[in-house]
């Protein structure tokens, strides 16, 4: 009798054991599945009925100057070499009004600027300034009589410009935005074509074809390199129609549509896009609707992978719009330069602030 108590209760005890053990697992596992429920998601993440925020990022605007010596401008192009900021072209208060120039301006800190030499070439908007082999090129854009240019200059020293005259495969470069990418200049063309022609050059003067066929056909774009990828962002395609589209390559060769995942900003022109800390930020811009009514636009938005979007939705100088503007990473800041501001009748205003965001 004895011997089946203690049995009995043995089996009794085992039966608890196991219950405890039970319990305790469920709880742990419930425990985990909490934690991973309740952890931060990574960036990249967008749960069903809540999008994730990036995480929150505080932007300092500080205003370099508001009385460069170029007055308000717009429409130029800029670029940092030898160790200083150089301007071309565009539209400032030393001209008549709507009418382009074709100064050089150079700059040790982005706040005061000198003016280096004017009149080596034509005046112009819609040009590309860049740096490529020890040497300042400047390439196409659109003049005063609204014609599109073709040809390229470079410099060493920013005061003496040298015709690149090689040139025979590239015409019509107008409205371009072009860029260095694996130790190659490249260069698009789609103004008065149907397609899009993508073409590079190792040293400014032998040019070949990538494609003829990247993606359709638009101008007034930006043209970024973001972690050995090519980007070309929004535009104006071919039949009047803005676009927030983002086409990537990696190649220069194979285009596809890098289709967001997330809220992204509204379709635009003359905006800016710059690499900082890490992401691509897309600053300002403008659009029109079917009736002509304008949209200028002062937001910020960022990323990280060119396919998650956020919107900088704190505090910023901004908001009244911005557009034809530039925007440089300079002395570990991102600045931006000049530009048109709308006035109460939302027409273009010559803007001569310049900031810098860190």
């Amino acid at each position: 009798m004895k011997t089946l108590m203690f049995k009995t209760l043995n089996t009794n005890i085992m039966k608890t054991l196991k219950l405890i053990l039970v319990v305790a697992i469920v709880i742990l596992t419930s425990s985990c599945q909490k934690e991973e429920i309740y952890n931060e998601p990574s960036n990249n993440h967008v749960a069903a009925g809540r999008t994730f925020l990036h995480p929150n990022i505080d932007l300092d605007f500080d205003l370099e100057t508001t009385n460069s010596e170029m007055g308000g401008f717009a429409s130029h192009s800029i670029t940092q070499f030898n160790d200083q900021l150089w301007l071309v072209g565009g539209d400032n208060n030393n001209t008549a009004p709507w009418t382009l120039h074709s100064e050089v301006w150079k700059s040790k800190n982005g706040k005061n600027w000198k003016l280096v030499t004017s009149n080596q070439f034509d005046n112009r908007k819609n040009h590309s300034l860049l740096v490529f082999k020890d040497k300042m090129w400047l390439i196409g854009g659109i003049n005063n009589a609204g014609e599109i240019l073709s040809d390229i200059w470079n410099t060493t020293d920013g005061i003496h410009w040298n015709n690149v005259k090689s040139l025979n495969p590239l015409t019509d470069i107008g409205q371009n935005n072009s860029i260095v990418f694996n130790n190659r200049i490249y260069v698009f063309i789609g103004n008065n074509r149907q397609q899009q022609e993508v073409w590079s050059s190792s040293n400014g003067i032998n040019w070949r074809m990538e494609t003829n066929n990247a993606f359709p056909v638009r101008n007034h774009y930006k043209t970024i390199v973001y972690k050995n990828t090519l980007y070309i962002i929004g535009g104006w395609i071919r039949g009047g129609e803005f676009t927030n589209e983002v086409w990537a390559s990696t190649d220069g060769i194979h285009w596809h549509e890098n289709s967001p995942a997330s809220t992204v900003f509204e379709n635009r022109i003359n905006h800016t896009a710059t690499v900082f800390e890490g992401k691509v930020w897309v600053i300002g811009g403008q659009s029109s609707n079917k009736l002509g009514a304008r949209t200028f636009y002062g937001d910020v938005w960022y990323s990280n992978d060119m396919k998650y979007w956020y919107k900088y939705d704190k505090k910023q100088p901004l908001l009244k719009g911005l557009h034809s503007h530039e925007s440089l990473l300079f002395n570990n800041k991102l600045w931006i330069f000049g530009g048109y501001r709308p006035d109460s009748s939302m027409s273009d205003i010559l803007e001569d602030n310049i900031w810098s965001i860190e």
